[in-house]
């Protein structure tokens, strides 16, 4: 049967069908092959067993290959999905599995593997680091691939006795939409052998038949035994071979283990592996048709490398060869896939050239002239034995420059590009149109996607592609029929119309008509539209959206427009596509999405072209001011204009960023889609009690005073004006401010539209403020959470999703400590939305000082700020040290002296003293004061925090939280506790509450939340505290200022709201209501000493929270469960009020009730 899938679709559909049991846990890119298993599970979907598969969540992907190790000892089939550095966190137990003979799959959406940065997009780094553990591995360059070598991956593995890694292309293939074509169950359990299968099973642990595996053996048996296993792997490479021809005719392929493409008397050869090779093909197919003698190995099994079969698929005319790899081993003599060629070539003694190119690392992409520049390359008697395409690498020398090449274009293709911004529901309306096209028309579909690794508002594109012909391999250069354009200032920004073919459409949402959108146009743009004589239409989604209650969800309503304008069929079903979708299931939500719809199609214009836009000279739009830095003229400025693939490695190595390091301050000049509607202030009815600035997850509203001659409005202190000002350009519209105002109900702030002109006088309002602002003048030592406000935070204009729950906590903490903040973050939404390169949300203070922040890994982050702790307190001791003999030497001047005894008192906390000493001592010539000069950083008394979600702290990390708070060592931990996986897409983690329906607990998770908080309390010395800042601002801050003064490990757990509990309520709202109901009890845990600030859950206030979050309004949640969910809460609560009665009776306060 033909359906259109991803990649990760395809591989699920496989590994359910040969699975019964399946070890999950999610990360990116791979997390929806685990999403889907898990949900055809609940669905009771029969595997080709006739059972559903059994799914075991797990915390961390080093406990699921221990899962997956001991499901396949008991004797039950089992697989696993994973990406980069959850891959690697199973490297022994994939020692294990391949010492025991036991047939585990591992199906990898291949990622790149954090060095000096995380990247979320796909390479080999992952896989290749897997190489040595003696797994076979079979690399899919398809979606149609991607379902064939996931069932050869299943067979092989039960025939071989071998644990099989199955991989493709993270994002390229795992999220590409293709028609490919799926067996039937049934036909798939025609394939299986079942004489393997009943010997696996007899394998398996028995106390009919017991043994013993996993021994301690001595020399005298260990080499033999490794040794004793060399018949499986040399068997495996004929068992995957003829696997794959046993399957070839159910999925339509003809693939082998080595496929070669090009012509029988090539000279010229490209080796390589994964989605690559489709262009690969059109790159030989352009030399083709210029008589060249061309062509492409890609080779599909890597382990056991097929020697033979490759040489068979060689031409024996061939002379030189080009390998390509998509990761990097520094150090090496090679890359791995170019070592094995060059062994294989060697070994055959055949005289043949090899060189070796590195491609695509971090998800870079790959055009048809780079890769002609390789066979070019190759032509040349003086060829590069190591090369890199795709980048200018002008320090090292190795790029090759891609061919000037003016290739034919498809002339049987249509093309769309959606350029949507992130939360507009971009992705799902483009994955539901191509879904629709393919579904009912015989054309054959592609789409692909891009965005950013932050939480909204980034850049999303979308290209879609219809053909009646088989769609082959397509670059980024081709030129689009449609494109569809969901912000008006992409036009000007980013120039997209570029690759919009002559005589093509362009949809754009846009509020102005006409004459008034002519003025917002750059004349590049008009230019453009006439010369390449565009039609137009203008559409105003946002306003449509926003008069039905749509919120940012306007992509419904632009691909409605599309269908209607376009030569596309589906109209009527494209409703009940997107009727399914989770932001959809609320039926009044739904009914008003088909309303707004109808109304945008009434409402689409034309825009009247004036043929004089064809001689516009060039205007300059968003130019780069001399002021700015090195760094944001070089790599900030090339990146906004989407250039960012122009930057050298020269570039980078310039401006600091070898180490992978950027400066602070980036998100300030980071480019999103301007908010609706910003919040208004009214002076008249404030009481200026700044709560709207506490709240805002962005920075972007705040209070400023400056000097009056009069007796001022600031109420507090005289000759001061007070005022609230809102950024426009970087507000994102959530009105939690509004919300938030204690002076609501007078209006004091309300949500309104900006004119043009408002717009911009707001914005040079703040920009003037931010300088001459006297809010200095109301800090002092012991901040209230009204001043500590006018403290100008240092995280700021983040990535984070519009009324992000997590962002103000953080914020909060750079206003009371940023200036010695010392930030380990564990990988996460905290870690993306604050420091995705180059826009850094942490900025520097006025003074050049700043929170010094850093992420190692998801699983380690504990053990990383307890070292960072450990490390800057060593260097705080020897600087100290010094201090102390400057202090009291006799030698220097009494002012140098006094100064050093006085920050010997201060014990560091006072970073404008050790400025102020710095300075003096800056230019002295004694040896002492020059080394303590070096030190002056360490002289500061860092407050360390680490910072992470509930994910790392209650699952992958816990043991390292557990380790580290047994330490007592002086640590702050932060919590964000939204309760799942929220980095990830939702995913259940143990801050998942009973009940809650989440991903990978469709029908409700069966267990109640980890109470991580009572845990820590067992360890008696410790600072433990739960809080909620949108319900109790000055307890928070009192907490985070407790916390950070406790001379021991400190635990805060954050209550922190977010977009993927799809709740009806606003973070203020759930907050409000979570603490009031009992459902988050705030509390404050110090030495044995516990206080609560909450009263004991309310049934019928409880039951109502619950009520109002879509996570608990489904089928499984009956009263019971509401029930259930109560009685734990109570339980919780009876806990911590014993704790505080042991601790009263312990102190002596009262006696035990």
């Amino acid at each position: 049967m033909e359906q259109v899938v991803d990649g990760n679709q395809a591989a699920a559909y496989i590994a359910y069908a040969f699975s019964e049991a399946v070890s999950l846990f999610p990360i990116t890119p791979s997390s929806k092959m685990s999403e889907l298993i898990e949900v055809w599970s609940k669905q009771d979907k029969q595997n080709i067993f006739g059972n559903p598969v059994e799914p075991l969540v797990m915390d961390s992907e080093a406990n699921v290959a221990g899962s997956l190790h001991g499901l396949l000892k008991a004797g039950v089939l089992s697989s696993t999905f994973t990406s980069s550095q959850g891959l690697l966190l199973m490297i022994p137990g994939l020692y294990k599995l391949t010492g025991e003979l036991l047939p585990g799959v591992i199906h990898v959406a291949a990622r790149s593997v954090s060095t000096a940065a995380l990247n979320i997009q796909g390479d080999h780094s992952d896989v290749m680091a897997v190489r040595q553990t003696g797994a076979a591995m079979l690399s899919a360059s398809s979606v149609q691939e991607a379902a064939l070598f996931a069932a050869v991956a299943h067979l092989a593995a039960i025939r071989g006795r071998l644990p099989v890694i199955h991989f493709f292309d993270g994002f390229d293939t795992s999220h590409e939409l293709r028609k490919i074509q799926l067996p039937d169950y049934s036909e798939l359990a025609a394939c299986i052998d079942q004489q393997a299968v009943r010997l696996f099973k007899n394998q398996s642990g028995s106390n009919f038949s017991p043994k013993l595996s996993g021994t301690a053996q001595g020399p005298e048996l260990h080499f033999q035994q490794q040794e004793a296993a060399n018949l499986f792997q040399l068997a495996m490479s004929k068992v995957v071979e003829d696997t794959i021809q046993q399957l070839n005719p159910l999925f339509g392929t003809n693939c082998s283990s080595v496929d070669y493409y090009g012509s029988s008397a090539a000279t010229s050869v490209i080796v390589l592996m994964g989605s690559v090779s489709a262009l690969a093909k059109e790159a030989v197919e352009e030399c083709l048709n210029h008589d060249e003698q061309v062509g492409l190995l890609t080779v599909h099994l890597y382990r056991p490398f097929p020697k033979q079969l490759f040489l068979e698929k060689l031409p024996k005319s061939v002379q030189q060869i080009a390998v390509l790899d998509r990761t990097k081993e520094p150090g090496s003599s090679g890359e791995p896939l170019l070592l094995d060629v060059q062994r294989v070539i060697s070994e055959a003694d055949r005289s043949i050239e090899v060189i070796g190119g590195r491609y695509g690392l971090g998800g870079k992409k790959t055009t048809v002239n780079q890769l002609l520049a390789i066979f070019y390359e190759l032509k040349k008697e003086h060829k590069k034995s190591e090369f890199t395409i795709s980048i200018n690498d002008d320090v090292t020398k190795l790029s090759l420059a891609p061919c000037a090449v003016e290739r034919s274009k498809k002339t049987d293709l249509t093309s769309i590009e959606f350029l949507g911004v992130g939360s507009d529901g971009t992705l799902s309306s483009a994955k539901d149109f191509v879904q629709l096209i393919g579904a009912e028309t015989s054309l054959d579909v592609k789409a692909d996607f891009v965005y950013p690794a932050t939480k909204s508002r980034g850049f999303t594109t979308a290209r879609l592609f219809f053909s009646p012909q088989k769609i082959g391999g397509i670059d980024e250069t081709e030129p689009v029929d449609y494109l569809v354009c969901h912000e008006l200032s992409y036009l000007n920004d980013f120039n997209p119309l570029e690759k919009i073919k002559t005589k093509g459409t362009l949809l754009l949402n846009t509020s102005y008509r006409q004459e008034n959108l002519t003025q917002h146009l750059s004349n590049q743009v008009k230019r453009t539209v006439a010369k390449k004589e565009l039609t137009v239409y203008l559409i105003d989604a946002n306003r449509i959206a926003r008069s039905y209650q749509l919120g940012p969800k306007i992509a419904p309503l632009m691909t409605a427009s599309l269908l209607e304008k376009g030569d596309f069929q589906g109209k009527s079903s494209y409703r009940k596509r997107i009727a399914k979708h989770s932001f959809m299931q609320d039926e009044d939500y739904c009914q008003a999405v088909f309303q707004a719809m109808d109304a945008v199609l009434e409402t689409i214009d034309t825009l009247l072209v004036n043929p004089s836009w064809r001689t516009l000279s060039d205007d300059t739009i968003n130019s780069v001011s001399p002021k700015r830095s090195k760094f944001q003229q070089e790599i900030i400025a090339p990146i906004q204009r989407r250039g960012g693939d122009e930057l050298s490695t020269s570039d980078l190595l310039l401006n600091g960023m070898a180490d992978g390091s950027i400066p602070l301050g980036g998100s300030s000049y980071l480019i999103t889609s301007p908010a609706e509607e910003v919040p208004c202030w009214q002076a008249e009815t404030c009481r200026q009690c700044n709560i709207c600035s506490t709240f805002c997850p962005h920075g972007a509203i705040r209070p400023f005073v400056t000097c009056s001659e009069n007796q001022g409005t600031y109420k507090g202190k005289q000759n001061l004006d007070y005022q609230v000002l809102i950024n426009p350009e970087k507000c994102t519209g959530c009105g939690l401010c509004v919300e938030a105002c204690t002076a609501k109900a007078s209006g004091t702030l309300k949500m309104k539209s900006l004119s043009q002109i408002e717009w911009d006088a707001g914005k040079r309002l703040w920009e003037k403020s931010e300088t001459a602002n006297q809010n200095k003048q109301l800090v002092t030592d012991k901040l209230t959470i009204r001043e500590s406000q006018f403290v100008e935070p240092v995280l700021k204009y983040s990535g984070a999703c519009a009324g992000c729950g997590e962002t103000p906590y953080v914020k909060l903490l750079t206003q009371l400590f940023g200036e010695r903040l010392n930030i380990a973050n564990a990988t996460g939404c905290s870690s993306i939305w604050s420091a995705s390169a180059p826009f850094s949300a942490f900025h520097l203070t006025e003074q050049q000082t700043g929170p010094i922040w850093s992420s190692s890994l998801f699983e380690n982050n504990s053990a990383f700020g307890l070292g960072m702790e450990q490390g800057f307190k060593l260097r705080h001791k020897q600087a100290y040290r010094l201090l102390q003999e400057v202090a009291t030497a006799e030698n220097y001047s009494v002012t140098i002296r006094r100064m050093a005894e006085d920050l010997v008192a201060l014990e560091g906390k006072n970073l404008a003293a050790v400025q102020q000493f710095a300075e003096l001592i800056k230019n002295a010539k004694d040896e002492r004061l020059q080394r303590l000069y070096q030190l002056k950083g360490s002289l500061v008394k860092q407050t360390q925090w680490l910072i992470g979600g509930d994910g790392w702290a209650y699952d992958i990390d816990f043991g390292g939280l557990d380790h580290l708070i047994s330490c007592g060592a002086d640590c702050n931990i932060l919590i964000l506790d939204n309760e799942g996986y929220a980095n990830t897409g939702g995913q259940l983690s143990k801050g998942t509450p009973f009940g809650a329906k989440v991903k990978f607990a469709s029908k409700g998770n069966r267990r109640p939340k980890k109470d991580f908080g009572f845990y820590a309390m067992q360890y008696g010395e410790v600072f433990v505290a739960q809080v909620s800042l949108f319900s109790h601002p000055s307890h928070t801050q009192k907490v985070l200022q407790a916390a950070e003064a406790y001379p021991g490990t400190s635990i805060v757990i954050a209550y922190s709201p977010c977009t993927m509990n799809n709740s009806s309520l606003s973070a203020v709202q759930s907050s409000k209501e979570a603490v009031k109901s009992g459902y988050w009890p705030l509390f404050t845990y110090c030495d044995g000493q516990m206080k609560l600030y909450s009263k004991a859950p309310k049934a019928d206030l409880f039951a109502d929270f619950l009520q109002k979050q879509p996570r608990f309004q489904h089928s499984e949640f009956t009263q019971a469960e509401v029930d259930k969910v109560f009685v734990v809460a109570k339980q919780r609560y009876f806990n911590y009020q014993l704790l505080k009665e042991l601790g009263n009776r312990a102190s002596g306060k009262e006696e035990m009730t």
